[in-house]
């Protein structure tokens, strides 16, 4: 049971990676088998979670991982399991307790202080998610994840040069589809939209299945004088690959709001909103998808609701300048209440992390 426990979760490891369906079938077909074998493996029902947990079934993934810990108390892996279910459901408080059990158990496991920083970032947290990235990268420094996370960030606080540099390292250690989007973000923030399409094509080419390289590149070539018609190509590819994945897992949030953005790109606002609204009400508090949406409804025309976001998403710790410096929401300098609310931002102290190494 357990070897077909871990095949499965293999296979889902190799679905986040690749975008490929099949993988995503395999794992359920080795995990029911492993189910089979041996109904009381602990490590089953935390492979059954991850399964629910890959499709949106968050309340039925909590219970499985639930099962497993009443299994085996001390199950690290389960607690990381419920963390993720919890943030998922916009359980911030759950989400962050069973983060930091997983870290008492494994105190010297880079995945606990990992899955803590995502629970501060996801609440938009940016500046308490960089201690935990922090200790990722010095307890596992040969591992991409902690600089590519720690760059992301840093880039959400505005903390640019930074944010290049971790990306840079995330490079170096393994160049992945992941932070040669995130460099590619920097880039196009900073203007330099020749060389954001350019690690935007390197991640399309890593990852061609994943949705969100095509929409990267998409975003780049708008500004670049001859390239409409990849513009146009990039965001259709994108389009089709969200909607594929939507079918699979429809609770994402943030798959909803990156679709309902590229729909505005080309135009078609109604099914724009129609996935800017599913986002906002599937996740009404994160940080992350306000801007998105904000962006979206910006594109679709509605200014009004676009600043209403982008001034909560900022309240909620959002960097102001990630939205300041897309071209399409510099009209957000000139708003008085969008300023007021940064000139309030700069007098405030951030609260750090507080764990037990």
């Amino acid at each position: 049971a357990s070897i077909h426990a871990t095949l499965a979760r293999a296979c889902l490891r190799k679905y986040q990676l690749r975008s490929e369906r099949k993988w995503e079938i395999q794992a359920a077909e080795a995990c029911h088998r492993a189910l089979e074998l041996d109904p009381h493996a602990p490590e089953v029902f935390v492979t059954l979670g991850d399964l629910h947990f890959s499709t949106g079934r968050f309340e039925e993934a909590t219970a499985a991982f639930e099962q497993a810990i009443q299994l085996r108390p001390e199950y690290a892996e389960a607690w990381l399991g419920i963390s993720r279910a919890h943030l998922a459901a916009n359980r911030f408080a759950d989400a962050e307790d069973a983060s930091r059990r997983a870290i008492a158990l494994r105190p010297q496991d880079w995945i606990g202080y990992n899955r803590l920083g995502i629970v501060f970032f996801r609440q938009g947290q940016f500046a308490r998610a960089i201690e935990p990235w922090r200790m990722v990268t010095r307890l596992a420094p040969a591992n991409y994840i902690g600089h590519l996370n720690l760059a992301g960030a840093y880039f959400h606080v505005d903390r640019r040069a930074d944010a290049l540099a971790e990306y840079g390292q995330a490079l170096e250690i393994q160049p992945s589809a992941d932070a040669w989007a995130g460099l590619g973000t920097v880039l196009h923030l900073q203007a330099r939209f020749a060389e954001a399409a350019d690690a935007f094509e390197k991640a399309v080419a890593l990852r061609p299945l994943d949705a969100r390289m095509w929409g990267n590149l998409a975003n780049a070539c708008e500004h670049l004088p001859g390239h409409a018609a990849r513009e146009a190509e990039a965001l259709d590819r994108a389009i089709a690959l969200m909607i594929e994945r939507l079918e699979i897992n429809p609770h994402s949030a943030e798959d909803w709001a990156w679709l309902g953005g590229w729909r505005a790109q080309r135009g078609d606002h109604p099914d724009a909103r129609v996935a800017i609204e599913k986002a906002l009400s599937l996740s009404p508090q994160d940080t992350w998808v306000m801007s998105l949406a904000a962006r979206a409804l910006n594109e679709t025309g509605d200014r009004d609701r676009a600043r209403r976001w982008s001034v909560e998403a900022v309240r909620r710790g959002l960097g102001p300048e990630s939205l300041l410096r897309i071209p399409e929401m510099s009209w957000l300098n000139e708003d008085p209440e969008f300023r007021k609310l940064i000139e309030e931002r700069s007098t405030e102290d951030v609260e750090p992390a507080q764990f037990t190494e």
